[in-house]
């Protein structure tokens, strides 16, 4: 039996690491996952980054089966992504949770939502991949929206449904992955983070995504600078995407297109996407 799986990518307003407490916001970077049983063994090739490793996706199809009771199955994995690697934009999460999704559907399965979160944060600590299971990344990337969530219970607190406005991401071209990152450092300024966190809750996400972008990039040395032009330039909110290294700005359309031309002299990428609060993910037999 064959089945594949769409999630999508999201962006940080509030980094989880620091106090457990996180929000993100859901963008239309998609992620899509095809998945084959077999007879025990399990393989994945990763279409878009063949230089990845492959063992968040054998974590989150193994982990399915054995959820549903497939003790002895394997499963054939490709994935394909719109989302680069390892520069905070939910890669990850996106990956396990089409993953997650499309093995379920390949059983002829479907799991609730609070369950595919539950499996895709630990693959993601068991991977290797997640410092707190990224459970505000998972949502953000499933269900679309803003979420804010406990990550150390692993709940999702709140979904709002924002404005689908255009947002511009700069994408170094340095990977930085979340694991290599000082956690003692982060949690130095865990008041400022949980902070960020009550003005998320209180319905100021573009405050939270702000200072929470200035505490990360003077934490691990990332160049806001491009973050702050975004904002003089009229963006509606700008911050540091996970750990870094991206950067992004929510704009009308008129001031993206400014934003990108700005930062498109930067000499690094630019992408350009939308909010995403309607699509969510799922998965289909094939």
């Amino acid at each position: 039996m064959k089945a594949a799986a769409r999630a999508y990518g999201a962006v940080t307003v509030v980094n989880a690491i620091p106090a457990w407490k996180g929000a993100a916001l859901g963008v239309g970077l998609k992620t899509e996952a095809k998945v084959e049983l077999t007879d025990g063994c399990f393989s994945a090739k990763l279409l878009s980054t063949p230089g990845e490793s492959t063992r968040l996706a054998i974590e989150a199809a193994k982990l399915t089966l054995r959820k549903l009771g497939e003790h002895e199955a394997g499963a054939r994995i490709e994935t394909w992504s719109e989302i680069p690697p390892a520069r905070g934009l939910k890669s990850s999460s996106a990956a396990a949770n089409a993953i997650v999704m499309a093995t379920a559907a390949a059983l002829g399965r479907e799991l609730r939502p609070s369950e595919v979160l539950e499996l895709s944060a630990e693959a993601q600590l068991r991977a290797g991949v997640s410092v707190t299971g990224a459970i505000d990344d998972s949502a953000a990337s499933l269900l679309g929206g803003l979420v804010a969530t406990d990550n150390k219970a692993r709940e999702v607190v709140g979904r709002w449904d924002i404005d689908e406005r255009s947002v511009v991401i700069l994408v170094p071209e340095r990977k930085l992955y979340t694991v290599s990152i000082s956690v003692k450092r982060m949690k130095a300024l865990s008041k400022v983070f949980e902070k960020a966190y009550e003005l998320t809750l209180s319905g100021e996400w573009q405050e939270a995504a702000l200072i929470n972008g200035l505490a990360v990039s003077s934490l691990l040395g990332i160049d806001f600078k491009p973050a702050l032009k975004a904002m003089e330039l009229g963006a509606l909110a700008a911050g540091v995407s996970g750990t870094g290294p991206s950067l992004y700005a929510v704009c009308s359309s008129s001031v993206a297109e400014r934003v990108k031309e700005e930062w498109a002299g930067s000499g690094h990428r630019v992408l350009s996407t939308r909010v995403n609060s309607k699509l969510r993910g799922g998965a289909w037999m094939l």
